[in-house]
């Protein structure tokens, strides 16, 4: 998830599993989510012998941003496990 403004106010959601398939959304303070947009970006995932690994790239030109001089994004990172009992991990609560 990225709050490229800093603020709380909304963020993007990018999701990738380990084939590399994407997803997407934006969502708000709420946690009310927009499925509608539809990013432009890229990934790839790897299964590998200890799991799996993806990559991704987010071009700049698809989000949006404050035109300052110094960027202040907040972003975080989780896994979730949807097989079983909905388990996530995350980077930051």
């Amino acid at each position: 998830m990225l709050d490229t403004y800093g603020d709380h106010a909304w963020g993007y959601e990018f999701f990738v599993n380990p084939l590399g398939i994407q997803g997407d959304l934006r969502i708000d303070a709420n946690g009310d989510d927009d499925p509608s947009p539809d990013y432009i970006w890229y990934s790839m995932g790897r299964p590998n012998e200890r799991g799996w690994q993806v990559e991704i790239a987010i071009p700049f030109s698809s989000l949006r941003f404050p035109d300052a001089e110094t960027q202040v994004w907040r972003a975080n990172f989780w896994r979730d496990h949807r097989r079983d009992l909905r388990r996530r991990y995350a980077w930051a609560a």
